[in-house]
């Protein structure tokens, strides 16, 4: 799974974060650089219409009596109005989107390809993905129609003439329209989750005989076979059976097929033996990792920054294969009873081929478990060969005994695996062993698969993040349509969702037109990476190279002032469009498919800070509501 962003402990992100200050500053310094400009334009606004005396009393009155209103807000009158908005809610006839939802499931496979390898990363990719979107869509025509339909059938004066005030209407429909989507997020994600367990749930027994397999058994000591495909007839899983292990009481399994095995189980022996294959396991999964740090070594074997195969994508470094060239995983708090029984590590690479080599085998590599003490006595483990698998998590357990070089005799010594940890750190190296070949790692491509959650669990966390999603459409939507129609309330918070989920992009090309500025780029065009950093300048610049027909690699070639206009114009439409991008939310952020789709527990510090980001965002919607609903004229 790729990780392009690391999940930060809950109270470095809220205090401290990368940058030097945590997500609690940002929120305090944007909420007032937005409150101050607020008042500005509104008293800006109230001084063309009364005057400029007149204007300051009666901003600085509204803001006044906002405070006792805040205080005196009652749960009780705001339970109220979420009841009304329920029955609103539902005379809306808002189970029209579950009816939708249960189609759409109903005539899934015949869309899907259920010739996938990734069965599983599909079934709940599209399950994930249509529960989203379904959501999202219903909350956003509820919460933006609602109070404007009220004011213009003037049903609201049944309201704003009792002593209600303007928080408890806000909040009332906040909450209640949450509490419809979350009934209705509820059900989707039961029938969701029946879904994707009756698509994967599929058997297999063994072709051959039990007498067979135990005469082959008794002869050579080991079987080796395949299982009967499956009711669809998409797959079949080679099994070897081997006798010793038998004896041992361990488990048998087949190989890894379509992102998943069996286990197999004897029971009697001889002429009694019977052998029964079990349900698929490891397709729904919530594995738990311990990542590391990841540091390159040179072809030379000194420190490095990896290879660029000349892929457009930099997540990933190559190492050369054939030399020195490693890759470096540094671990800490590797202990005994963490994992007492070795170290399970999982790797998912990419592989770069200069030349096609050996087209039955794929490219050999190499593993070392080694101590951080350079000084060590006994530094490095005996080398660990593999095979390496792409597009598959390649499992590679490190035994507590091993085999290390005496680094005074040079001979080869059985040792413990801890007895290389270094103060609850230790390393991993990889290495090609191949000339000509390349393995591309990234940070999240190797780590250490400390636990295994239940996967149910991870699934409601997977909901969480799409009710947290619900909940701020909801908030945006009461709050746009205090102050506007329901069409342009919906097209208002449409807007906000769609520069929500492109932060990344506007980022990125507000950081080109700045590096390309003649006279802002030296100044702060070095704030901006260049892997960020997008070519091609804002929206003049491409309209001027779309008609000229030139692209973005070839210079503009005009008159220096002219050029200098149309970048600093650009610079500043930019500008003003990334101010507005960072006081909306990340929406991608509370995204967390990926991590159900590909198996991977969804981190408690990540859920934590996207509430927090909700909470954040609910308390400003609520308050900018109140202001707006308050000072506008109900019966326009």
């Amino acid at each position: 799974m790729v990780v392009e962003k690391e999940v930060l402990p809950y109270l470095q992100w809220l205090l401290f974060s990368n940058q030097g200050y945590g997500a609690l500053f940002a929120f305090l310094l944007l909420v007032s650089a937005a409150s101050l400009v607020g008042i500005l334009v509104c008293y800006a606004v109230t001084s063309a219409r009364i005057g400029l005396w007149e204007a300051f009393y009666a901003v600085a009155q509204t803001i006044a009596n906002a405070f006792p209103d805040f205080r005196r807000t009652s749960f009780g009158r705001v339970a109220a109005l979420s009841r009304l908005a329920i029955q609103e809610s539902i005379r809306r006839k808002v189970l029209v989107a579950f009816a939708i939802f249960a189609v759409i499931l109903l005539y899934a496979g015949w869309f899907l390809d259920v010739r996938t390898d990734h069965p599983a990363r599909l079934y709940l990719s599209f399950a994930l993905t249509a529960t989203n979107y379904l959501i999202l869509v219903m909350a956003l025509f509820l919460s933006t129609f609602s109070l404007p339909n009220d004011i213009k059938n003037r049903t609201m004066y049944t309201v704003a003439t009792k002593p209600v005030r303007a928080t408890e209407i806000v909040l009332g429909r906040i909450v209640g329209f949450s509490i419809v989507g979350t009934a209705m997020l509820a059900l989707m994600g039961i029938v969701s989750y029946g879904f994707v367990v009756r698509n994967l749930s599929h058997n297999h027994t063994l072709d051959a005989d039990p007498a067979e397999i135990e005469a082959s058994l008794a002869k050579d000591g080991v079987w080796e076979g395949e299982t009967s495909p499956d009711a669809k007839g998409l797959h079949r899983h080679p099994i070897r059976i081997d006798r010793r292990r038998l004896d041992e009481g361990g488990d048998i399994t087949t190989e890894l097929e379509r992102g998943h095995w069996h286990v197999v189980r004897r029971t009697g022996e001889g002429a009694a033996a019977r052998y029964a294959i079990g349900p698929p396991e490891g397709q729904l999964q919530a594995r738990v990792p311990v990542y590391g740090k990841l540091s390159f070594l040179s072809r030379t074997g000194t420190a490095g920054d990896g290879v660029n195969v000349g892929s457009e994508w930099g997540y990933r470094k190559y190492i050369e294969g054939g030399t020195l060239a490693s890759a470096v995983w540094t671990f800490e708090n590797i202990t005994p009873e963490r994992f007492p029984d070795g170290l399970p590590l999982e790797l998912n690479l990419s592989i770069f081929r200069t030349h096609k080599g050996n087209i039955e085998k794929t490219v050999l590599g190499t593993l070392f478990v080694k101590s951080p003490n350079r000084g060590a006595k006994i530094r490095s483990s005996t080398p660990r060969n593999f095979h390496a698998q792409e597009f598959v998590v390649d499992r590679q357990r490190i035994p507590r005994k091993l085999q290390a070089i005496d680094g005074e005799t040079s001979t080869i010594k059985d040792i413990d695996l801890f007895d290389l940890v270094e103060d609850g750190k230790l390393e991993v190296w990889l290495q090609c062993a191949e000339r000509g070949q390349y393995f591309g790692v990234a940070q999240a491509d190797l780590y250490v698969r400390s636990a295994n959650r239940p996967f149910w669990l991870n699934f409601i966390k997977g909901y969480a993040g799409i009710w947290l999603q619900m909940v701020l459409i909801v908030g945006f939507g009461v709050t746009a349509s205090t102050f506007l129609s329901g069409p342009i309330a919906m097209l208002g918070t449409l807007g906000a969702v769609v520069l929500g989920l492109s932060a990344t992009f506007v980022f990125g090309v507000f950081g080109g037109a700045i590096q390309a500025n003649p006279i802002l780029g030296p100044i702060v065009g070095t704030i901006i990476s260049e892997e960020k950093a997008m070519p091609g300048g804002g929206p003049i610049e491409s309209l001027v190279r779309l008609v000229t027909q030139k692209n973005i690699m070839i210079e503009l070639d005009f008159p220096w002032l002219a050029e200098l206009i149309i970048k600093s114009l650009d610079a500043a439409m930019l500008g003003s469009m990334l101010a507005v991008t960072r006081m909306l939310p990340d929406f991608a952020f509370f995204d967390t498919t990926k991590y159900l789709a590909y198996g991977f527990d969804i981190d408690n510090a990540l859920l934590a800070q996207q509430a927090t980001i909700v909470a954040g965002y609910m308390l400003v919607l609520t308050i900018v509501g109140y202001f707006f609903l308050k000072t506008r004229e109900l019966a326009a």
